[in-house]
């Protein structure tokens, strides 16, 4: 038999099965659209078609690759429309996948991701395969500069909409740590961050008498740190991927106008500075890759570096795992450099931990905050199961649970606040149920 006819036919199958996947995850409303127009389906098949003819199965080495990343995220989308569908998680033990139809979706999607994947990679290449040579017309200092006043001019009136900024739950807790005698300091949330945002509050109160005035500095210098590392970002694609024009443009136009990257920057959180600093720390090694370590020659460019990943370490607690499971691999890969690379991260971890160690104790700032912190998953588990009416517990472990997690009517499956508010570590370790 003919091969293109052979594939002619694998192609039909699979784009057959690939089409009713897809309408299987679209919403309702768009699914019964397609399917009580067969004109819509027919298009839809013939382009998924056209993407499996298209796709090479030469590289055996691309599409193992496309086809474990495709299967993670074939499982992921398939699970996540399941569970919105079904009302999760009001369903407790439903995981997602419990009919065989979603193990049937997950199947039919995959090859469809594993071609898009795959053609992703060869547009990529063929990218970088075309660099352009020429110089830029602007300087990589007047890129930069120009790139962070767009950015930044783009996301103003997304300031003045929102006038003084975006400020929510964790926020307030944390200004009143500073601004409030009566409040005391802790580490529940970054004490770094703290003091940046309760600081431009007082120099409000103390300068010009507003609170309000506060808000709005700490809204504007976050929106110069963050919109100075996407025009860092912007630099890096420009300059050192020596990508065509309109990459580094796309990627300006993203950073500039898409909505969520201007809410976020005047977002009060400690998610954004910590979002930043490892945006620009990732930005600092993919110029190391580029130029084969050379870059830390540059005494500069490593305490840059070394100042994002204290950062880093200093907005979140979990970085310090991240840290440490990423420098063997670091070490490995820029061995030319190993000495410089092993001592910009051991400053950085031993600052962080210096910090939350010694100063932050020296302060008075105490330890913790909620003391079911590192419990969170746990006791929305305990809850989960306690108001769960089929749950299979004894009346000596119900009782227990519901004096481990006093606020277990409270519960609620997307936020762990209510289930470790009244938790107290102590009373819990000296009652244990099951020694």
């Amino acid at each position: 038999m003919d091969k293109r006819v052979i594939k002619g036919t694998v192609v039909a199958i699979t784009g057959y099965f690939s089409t009713c996947g897809v309408l299987a995850i679209t919403p309702q409303s768009i699914t019964e659209f397609f399917s009580s127009n067969s004109l819509f389906s027919i298009v839809l098949f013939a382009v998924i078609c056209k993407i499996f003819f298209h796709t090479k199965i030469s590289n055996k080495r691309r599409i193992a690759v496309c086809a474990i990343f495709a299967t993670l995220l074939c499982f992921s989308i398939v699970v996540g429309y399941n569970l919105q569908l079904t009302g999760w998680p009001d369903k407790p033990g439903y995981s997602g996948l419990g009919e065989w139809a979603a193990y049937f979706k997950v199947l039919a999607l995959i090859p469809l991701a594993v071609a898009l994947a795959s053609y992703l990679f060869g547009v990529i290449e063929r990218i970088l395969a075309s660099r352009r040579a020429s110089s830029p017309r602007f300087t990589k200092r007047q890129y930069f500069f120009v790139s962070w006043l767009i950015i930044f001019g783009c996301w103003l009136p997304w300031l003045l909409v929102s006038f003084p900024g975006v400020y929510g739950y964790d926020s307030a807790y944390q200004v009143a740590q500073v601004v409030n005698d009566g409040t005391p300091l802790t580490t529940h949330h970054p004490p770094l961050h703290t003091f940046l945002l309760g600081g431009s509050v007082l120099v409000g109160l103390n300068v010009f008498g507003s609170e309000i005035v506060g808000l709005a500095i700490y809204s504007v210098a976050q929106m110069l740190v963050m919109s100075s590392i996407c025009s860092f970002c912007c630099c890096i694609l420009r300059f050192d991927l020596k990508l065509d024009r309109w990459i580094p443009l796309l990627a300006l136009s993203f950073f500039g106008l898409f909505p969520l990257c201007a809410i976020f920057s005047m977002s009060a959180t400690k998610d954004v500075l910590f979002a930043g600093s490892v945006l620009a720390l990732s930005c600092m090694l993919v110029k190391a890759s580029i130029t084969k370590g050379r870059v830390f020659l540059s005494p500069r460019y490593v305490i840059a570096m070394t100042v994002c990943m204290i950062a880093s370490l200093l907005l979140r607690n979990n970085m310090l795992p991240a840290v440490l499971l990423s420098a063997p691999l670091l070490l490995v890969i820029f061995r030319k450099q190993m000495k410089v690379i092993a001592a910009s991260i051991l400053v950085a971890i031993c600052v962080g931990l210096a910090t939350t160690n010694i100063i932050y104790p020296l302060a008075g700032i105490e330890q913790g905050g909620l003391k079911g912190e590192m419990y969170s998953v746990p006791l929305s588990q305990l809850a989960r199961v306690v108001n769960n009416e089929d749950a299979s517990i004894t009346s000596d472990e119900e009782s227990w649970i519901k004096a481990t997690v006093p606020l277990w009517e409270l519960y609620d499956a997307r936020i762990a606040d209510n289930a470790k508010a009244a938790f107290d570590k102590e009373e819990f370790e000296e009652n244990l149920l099951y020694n």
